[in-house]
């Protein structure tokens, strides 16, 4: 299968405004192709502000563990096999690596279980008394 994905969220500049370079990976039958956002270092000035006034407008807004809440609700999700977001990582983290699918399937589950609620908050405990 030959896929062509474009990658990131780029927040403040608008489509045409954004050069792409491609990465490609895979080989035979099953080759993934992904678009890249190469930003200029005034782009990545830009963005980097846009961020920072998010964060300072809204997320320092929110208590911690409404944050916590909410990436555990994306973790969530990734952790779930029946997941569309899940089964995408899945297949193409398996043609980006080389590695089977049972390996990326071990693999994703250990590392997202680092993120889940309880695992969040002994780290906020831990590093931001």
């Amino acid at each position: 299968m030959n896929e062509r994905w474009i990658a990131g969220h780029v927040p403040g500049l608008a489509a045409g405004e954004i050069r792409y370079e491609t990465l490609a990976f895979g080989a035979g039958a099953d080759t993934l192709s992904i678009d890249v956002p190469a930003l200029d270092a005034a782009q990545m000035i830009a963005v980097a502000q846009r961020v920072e006034r998010a964060a300072r407008e809204h997320l320092r807004t929110l208590p911690v563990s409404q944050i916590i809440a909410l990436i555990d609700a994306a973790i969530a999700r990734l952790l779930d096999p029946d997941d569309r977001y899940r089964r995408d990582a899945e297949r193409l983290l398996a043609i980006v690596t080389g590695y089977d699918a049972e390996m990326i399937r071990l693999g994703l589950n250990g590392y997202l279980h680092t993120f889940r609620a309880p695992e969040l908050h002994r780290f906020v405990a831990g590093d931001f008394a």
